[in-house]
């Protein structure tokens, strides 16, 4: 990963700090979509980001 992404997931990880899973579904139109899919990918995007921004949750 080169510097301008990981400057980049920090800045995306910074404004969404805090936010739950429902929040983060709530960025879906869950009815075009599987929420068993949007569960897979948030807990997915916190494994993955967590190394680099320890506030997304």
């Amino acid at each position: 990963m080169n510097n301008r992404e990981k400057t980049r997931l920090q800045a995306l990880a910074a404004a969404r700090n805090g936010e739950s899973i429902c929040g983060f579904a709530r960025s879906f139109d869950l009815r075009s979509t599987d929420p068993l899919v949007v569960r897979a990918v948030y807990a997915q995007l916190q494994s993955e980001a967590a190394p680099q921004a320890t506030a997304f949750r």
